[in-house]
């Protein structure tokens, strides 16, 4: 006789597999006070016994009546919950806030917490859609704007190469609207570029840095008891592979080139110091006079200065510069500065003290090794703007800022430094960032090369030696 399916115990709910090859669960566990309608939470997993293990572990909760009923919080009113108790600096909030408004609160923000935990699907959706969505931040209508200035075509024109009305075409310059990817492919053909000269999607890492914001939203929100589960978990999620990080750096040549035109900038001593250094852009700003001394050739990093969200309604800025803490405890550091970075700012300090004095009582002293005119601190995208402008002058292509921080580890790597040392020096808590930051530049590549071209020569037979 053929054996009779187990019937399942009362209250052990029930798992089933569903369409996508996923397997799902779920259990009754009462009913709410306040509806009267039952409590049937949803498990989700890869495996049936994933599933099981889910559902067992919530009658253990429900019976020490520590179960967490799923909430009805929206992800938007949540992560507001969440921002109001997390440690996370500003400026890293600044971050958070753009990929938040800009992708995952139109996407998802209006779901109850409850219902992206019955349905990780959702989430999944939403990263699709990040990769394959034409992006939104602007960066297509900068690019529009500029190809079109390169050409000196004027707007009408594009527009009736693209048989779209003139102000459609104004709207994606402005951002407001976006090309759908059919006319995305008429531009690049219009302008015969390719598609790696055109932002068309997103980044892989930034894809990957909104599933991890997301998923610590979420996180906090099950810790809290607000969820049984976090939906975002990467073991249920396809997500993009990152790319390797290209790292900027100055060749021998273009470096030789810098250092030659930057006396001419105001700021020369605050280039020596970066690429002489290591220092990070922001800490170099933020720097004070009574953190150098040039004596014993050392500097102290104790404080960085960023750019975060003005968070005060009544602010006529979105964003505001402050100084804080540095970037990790490891950034807090000691570094000892060569001799042409000390001569550098020895030269820089005493320039700074003719302007004081010229300046007179207009000059408000705030100790800052790299002021402004008046005595505060320089604007980081004036610095930014003075560097460009040598790179441009020197025939060097445009490389951002922390490109001489970068060539500073690579020269102390390509000179036989221990990585551990440059780790110090760059105030990396991890030795693996400090092994992304350097790079082998071509001078190591050409040695290598000799080293094997040895090799490549056939090896000339001696007279006189027979052969067989």
């Amino acid at each position: 006789m053929p054996k009779k399916k187990k019937k399942r115990g009362n209250g052990e709910g029930t798992i089933y597999q569903e369409e996508n090859g996923r397997w799902k669960g779920q259990i009754t566990l009462g009913r709410d006070p306040q509806t009267g309608k039952l409590i049937r939470p949803a498990f989700h997993g890869n495996t049936r016994k994933d599933v099981a293990n889910q559902i067992a572990e919530a009658l253990d909760r429900h019976n020490k009546k520590t179960f967490v009923n799923p909430s009805k919080t929206t992800l938007e009113e949540w992560t507001t919950i969440w921002r109001s108790t997390s440690r996370i600096k500003e400026n890293t909030w600044r971050g958070y806030e753009t990929i938040l408004r800009n992708h995952i609160f139109p996407a998802l923000g209006h779901y109850p917490l409850s219902d992206l935990e019955k349905d990780p699907s959702k989430i999944q959706s939403f990263i699709i859609a990040m990769e394959k969505e034409p992006r939104k931040d602007g960066k297509i209508a900068k690019s529009l704007i500029k190809l079109r200035k390169e050409g000196q075509i004027a707007q009408s024109e594009v527009a009736n190469a693209l048989n779209i009305d003139l102000q459609t075409y104004c709207d994606w310059e402005k951002n407001l609207t976006r090309p759908n990817l059919k006319m995305i492919k008429d531009i690049i053909a219009f302008y015969d570029i390719s598609t790696e000269d055109f932002p068309v999607f997103l980044s892989p890492a930034t894809v990957i840095k909104a599933h991890r914001i997301l998923h610590s939203i979420l996180e906090t929100a099950k810790r809290q008891q607000k969820m049984y589960s976090n939906p975002s978990d990467a073991k249920n999620l396809n997500l993009p592979a990152m790319d390797a990080e290209e790292t900027q750096t100055l060749t021998n040549e273009q470096l030789d080139a810098f250092l030659e035109a930057i006396m001419e900038y105001r700021y020369f001593a605050g280039f020596y110091l970066l690429i002489g250094s290591g220092m990070r852009p922001g800490e170099m700003v933020a720097l004070k006079w009574p953190l150098v001394d040039l004596r014993n050739r050392s500097v102290e990093v104790k404080e960085t200065r960023t750019r975060v969200l003005n968070e005060d309604p009544d602010a006529k800025t979105k964003t505001k510069v402050i100084n804080q803490s540095t970037k990790t405890k490891k950034s807090k550091r000691s570094l000892a500065l060569a001799g042409r970075v000390t001569a550098a700012l020895r030269l820089h300090r005493m320039l700074q003290r003719k302007e004081k004095l010229l300046a007179g009582e207009s000059y408000i002293d705030k100790g800052y090794v790299f002021a402004n005119a008046g005595g505060g601190p320089v604007e980081y995208r004036n610095f930014y703007r003075s560097f460009q402008a040598c790179l441009t002058k020197c025939g060097i292509p445009h490389v951002k800022l922390y490109a001489l921080r970068h060539t500073f580890a690579t020269i102390l790597l390509e000179e036989g430094e221990d990585l551990r040392v440059i780790q110090e020096l760059l105030g990396h808590t991890d030795i693996r960032t400090t092994k992304i930051y350097t790079r082998v530049r071509r001078k190591l590549k050409e040695k290598a090369a000799l080293k094997i071209d040895s090799h490549l020569r056939p090896k000339k037979k001696k007279k006189g030696v027979a052969t067989t």
